[in-house]
């Protein structure tokens, strides 16, 4: 292990698919480590005010939550926190992404599944201490399946709420409170202050719409909000939600090595995005012909290329080689929209009819809203400039990240490396 990285106790990994994100979390915890459960933020969460790194993610977790049916005919939940049949980076992928899945025979609400077999065995105690719910209780709390955020008083009449979060959940939806009190958002009755709601506690409307009994059980892994504010006017408040990962939705998931804490994690390989710097690797530019413009722009305190894009779409502005000198020439030009969408986007060859031939590079200013033969227009614009460009340097690409654990590890050891000199 690098000397950098000897300190760093969990770590969180953002990731397109479950390889990328639970699986790198699983390889960065090691031989007696673990990918963090619910509770385990929620436990993290208790020690810290709605500011910490730890409240500003959404987070996936190793926690599972199973909806099936007894023999006995009665629906129960079953929840497991990093044990039970769907604990492991294959058993998960073949939960939710079957072989024979397809996306035109998606299963119902993207939801995992597992077998009626492995079910009774969860049932059983097979699979060790599980938390066995009576879905009647459940529908007592919500008569349909509609899920109001709750105050801290509330949750305790929620069984589903309190399995899933843990022994600290009252302390962790008392810094929700706290906060909420911190900006002014208390809500009154009689003159006297109301907890304000702080949490929400989703779930899938399939378990209450089941299409039938012989339907598979449904496994899905529980993932947390980050803390946001809700509600409008004089009710207000700063919460969370609890939810049941449904295919598809983003995935970032808590390494937790042996003696490490979900309280004390690292930001993962996402900080470097954030780091131009520590993503820059030597490059041999073989046969590289250089753009006739290339494209330019500040990240922090330093000038970048961008990855090229051409004709009418949205700009790139993913760093690509470092700008050492800057020169402006000629006049300002401008680039107009062609449409008013949500992102700026322009066309290449407006810029290049305008550029001088001493210009090798340009950028934009901020793009503005202006009325245009009565029309709103979105224009930016251009300054022209002579850019020394360093091609012996490069930054690696999201893309390239994204699926090497081995390049993450690489560069994060250099950021902290470059951390702990300043």
């Amino acid at each position: 292990m690098d000397t950098a990285m000897q300190h760093i106790g969990a770590m969180q990994f953002f990731g397109e698919n479950f390889a990328e994100s639970y699986g790198f979390a699983q390889r960065f915890a090691g031989e007696g480590g673990h990918v963090a459960t619910l509770p385990e933020i929620i436990t993290a969460r208790a020690m810290y005010p709605v500011d910490a790194l730890i409240w500003s993610r959404p987070y996936t977790t190793a926690s599972c939550e199973y909806f099936g049916t007894t023999q006995g005919g009665n629906d129960i939940v079953i929840i497991a926190h990093g044990n039970g049949p769907v604990s492991s980076l294959p058993a998960i992928e073949a939960a939710y992404e079957p072989p024979d899945f397809t996306e035109e025979a998606r299963p119902q609400n993207d939801a995992g599944h597992i077998s009626v077999t492995e079910f009774r065995r969860l049932e059983n105690g097979d699979y060790g201490d599980v938390h066995i719910i009576d879905f009647d209780r459940v529908r007592r709390a919500y008569p349909a399946d509609h899920f109001d955020f709750l105050a801290p008083y509330e949750a305790d009449d929620d069984p589903l709420l309190l399995a899933r979060m843990g022994p600290d959940w009252r302390q962790a939806l008392q810094k929700l409170d706290e906060a909420s009190q911190r900006e002014g958002l208390v809500r009154r009755t009689l003159g006297m202050r109301v907890p304000a709601r702080t949490v929400r506690n989703d779930g899938p409307d399939a378990y209450w719409n089941r299409s039938g009994r012989d339907e598979l059980p449904y496994a899905h892994l529980l993932s947390v909000s980050q803390s946001f504010k809700s509600g409008a006017g004089k009710d207000e408040f700063i919460a969370m939600s609890l939810d049941t990962h449904q295919r598809g939705a983003g995935l970032r998931f808590i390494g937790v090595r042996p003696g490490g804490t979900a309280a004390w994690t690292h930001a993962g390989p996402a900080i470097l995005q954030d780091h131009q710097e520590t993503l820059l690797m030597p490059y041999q530019p073989t046969g590289m012909q250089p753009p006739r413009l290339y494209k330019l722009w500040k990240f922090g305190t330093r000038w970048y290329t961008c990855i090229s894009t051409k004709g009418k779409k949205l700009h790139s502005i993913s760093p690509e080689f470092p700008v050492t000198d800057i020169e402006i020439v000629g006049n300002p030009g401008q680039v107009i929209s062609p449409d008013e969408p949500l992102f700026f986007r322009y066309d290449t060859a407006a810029v290049l009819r305008q550029a001088p031939d001493s210009a090798n590079a340009y950028y934009t200013g901020e793009p503005q809203r202006v009325l245009l033969e009565g029309k709103t227009s979105i224009v930016a614009e251009v300054h022209f400039c002579k850019a020394r460009v360093d091609t012996s340097l490069r930054c690696v690409s999201e893309e390239e990240l994204a699926g090497n654990y081995e390049l993450q590890m690489q560069l994060l050891a250099r950021f902290e490396q470059s951390r702990s000199e300043v």
